[in-house]
């Protein structure tokens, strides 16, 4: 019998977690194959600029068979290196990563398309959508709706309402990181605001 080492384990724990299209996917794909298979040169009219155009494949039909790396035409041709054609061979690190990638079902989440600079698909630089405000019986403003919506669907409750040293207290930490003077705890809510947000330990502490 042959002896599980550690090399051997950590081998195969590593081996048994989920490959990230966007992370070790995509990387491959844009460099090795996108060059030859976009929307505008698509070769044996093969475009894998999307993940619906990929899935689609080309005059060879699908590029993959999911969970079945070697019946999958892509891994085939990446493998026998005859692709990408007139370029080295895609290395082995990079093969096994697809293998994996096909192994686990070849997943490619439908709102990543390759060669589109990062900034077009992060969610800050899409156009902004105003959800409907969550009905509430207390009159409260659309945030306050937002969040009792979402305590209210996972079985929480708002905590107790603090006390006003606890408040003082809170705003001296938040905006200065610093421990309240206990003169300090006198004074009223909206005038630590005005007096913290003066205060220079305010722009020491976010700058």
């Amino acid at each position: 019998m042959w002896k599980l080492t550690l090399p051997l384990l950590v081998a195969a724990l590593a081996y048994a977690q989920p490959v990230s299209f966007e992370q070790q996917v995509q990387p491959i794909l844009e460099t090795r194959c996108l060059r030859c298979h976009n929307a505008t040169v698509a070769l044996s009219d093969f475009n894998i600029s999307t993940s619906t155009a990929f899935s689609k494949g080309g005059k060879q039909g699908p590029p993959v068979s999911a969970g079945k790396p070697d019946q999958s035409r892509l891994y085939q041709l990446a493998a026998s290196g005859k692709m990408p054609q007139g370029g080295p061979k895609i290395p082995e690190t990079e093969l096994a990563t697809l293998r994996r990638w096909i192994e686990q079902g070849a997943s490619w989440p439908a709102t990543i398309s390759l060669g589109k600079p990062a900034k077009q698909q992060w969610w800050a630089f899409g156009t902004p959508i105003k959800p409907p405000v969550p009905a509430s019986e207390h009159k409260t403003n659309p945030i306050d709706a937002f969040i009792r919506a979402k305590l209210q669907s996972s079985n929480l409750t708002l905590s107790p309402k603090a006390d006003h040293r606890t408040l003082i207290r809170r705003l001296h930490f938040d905006l200065t990181g610093l421990p309240p003077d206990p003169k300090a705890l006198n004074a009223t809510y909206e005038q630590t605001v005005a007096q913290l947000l003066a205060s220079p330990h305010y722009g020491e502490r976010w700058g």
